[in-house]
């Protein structure tokens, strides 16, 4: 199968949907948020590849996600899908259904994708941030790098969180940032343990944070 992705294996409509979506929130993001990105030549042109990102707000899959040229999926909670409209949307955006906890289909789905050479963006912590910062990360991300053989690419968002923190609803303006750093290659996953991984994709979020929130602090 290709390593460029499936492109067949989505429907039309999910196609034309994503694209449509994709152009409004970068027209929004360009223009209320001053969006910006660092070191997107970080994240591969081709090849499956997992994208690990700090999680401050609901802006963070679509923001992390447009900051690349190529087609990427999420990972979102089942529940979420249970809304009409919003589980329209989600499948929409080619998301993919977890359940809490994992999952087994969940995860047959997302390596099915990693596998077939998609670009898979999901966020360790598994919630968002009550307070910005990067939390406790849960390993499951590591299981679908080593099977699908993919390397994880860690990224750093700054801003999200003060345009929409937990328990608002109305985004506020606000310099939103995201900052690729250098993937953890398929040979360094294979050979390190999963705590090793966590510790070294943890030190490498932080500094891609570090720079998204020095840039956002400039005018």
């Amino acid at each position: 199968m290709s390593k460029r992705g499936n492109k067949t294996s989505r429907a039309l409509w999910q196609r034309a949907g994503y694209a449509l979506f994709r152009y409004i929130f970068r027209l929004i993001s360009l223009t209320y948020f001053r969006y910006k990105v660092e070191n997107r030549h970080l994240v591969p042109k081709i090849g499956g590849a997992i994208i690990c990102a700090n999680h401050q707000s609901h802006f963070d899959p679509p923001v992390v996600g447009q900051s690349i040229p190529r087609h990427v999926c999420y990972m979102a909670r089942q529940s979420l899908f249970s809304n009409p409209f919003m589980g329209f949307i989600f499948h929409m955006l080619d998301a993919i259904p977890v359940q809490r906890g994992g999952g087994f289909s969940g995860v047959k789905n997302t390596l099915m994708r990693i596998k077939r050479g998609d670009v898979v963006v999901l966020f360790p912590e598994g919630t968002r941030s009550k307070d910005g910062k990067l939390g406790r990360m849960k390993s499951g991300f590591i299981t679908l790098a080593r099977r699908g053989k993919v390397p994880i690419i860690p990224a750093g968002v700054a801003g999200a969180y003060e345009a929409l923190p937990r328990g608002t609803i109305i985004p506020r303006q606000s310099n939103v940032r995201v900052t690729f750093g250098e993937a953890i290659s398929v040979e360094q996953i294979q050979d390190m343990s999963d705590e090793e991984v966590i510790a070294e994709l943890r030190v490498r979020i932080q500094i891609c944070m570090e720079i998204s929130r020095q840039s956002s602090r400039m005018k």
